[in-house]
Parts: structure tokens; sequence; C-alpha cells
């Protein structure tokens, strides 16, 4: 395992622990997800299209309880954080192309 550090500034510092949480839940999720595969073979809009179907799963998932809703907003934040990896990782010909 690999340790990441992150600072945040003290404007934030009262969030640091459910920053923390969240962050560290969205690595989990990745990795229990690593089997679809990250963002290489898949286009923006096809990210944008998953992102959008993790947001319909959020709004479901106020109805069911707090954790379940806190889950897909990760599963949301994961798929926005895949959708600017691909975006950035394009070079501009291609963006300019997709």
């Amino acid at each position: 395992m690999v340790k990441m550090t992150i600072s945040i500034p003290d404007t934030v510092k009262e969030y640091e622990p459910e920053l923390r949480f969240f962050i560290d839940t969205m690595v989990q999720k990745l990795n229990i997800n690593r089997h679809k595969g990250f963002c290489e073979d898949k286009t923006v809009k096809d990210l944008l299209h998953l992102t959008g179907a993790e947001f319909d799963e959020m709004q479901q998932a106020i109805s069911e309880s707090q954790f379940n809703f806190f889950l897909e907003c990760v599963d949301v934040a994961n798929m926005a954080w895949l959708s600017g990896l691909k975006a950035l990782r394009m070079t501009k010909y291609d963006w300019d192309n997709s």
C-alpha cells in the first residue's frame, strides 16, 4: 500500500476528518471496482453518461439511508475524477475530435 499525504489550507482544516473519510472511501471504492477498469477504454462522453447514472443512483439513495446516500456521493465523485483524468490524459487533438 502507498501512503499519500494531502495538504489542506487552514481555512478548511475543520473539515479534515470528513475530507479524510470521504477520500479514503473514494480510494476503497476505486479498489473494489477496479475490475471495471478505469478510464482507458472509455470516451469522455461514455464517462459523462456513467456519471449521470451514478447521479441518478445518488438521487434514489436519498430515500434509502444516510450512509447509502454518502456512498453514492462517493461514486459520483469517483466518476467525476475519472472523467477529469481522461480529459487530462487526452491530447488537444483527441479532445477537439471527441
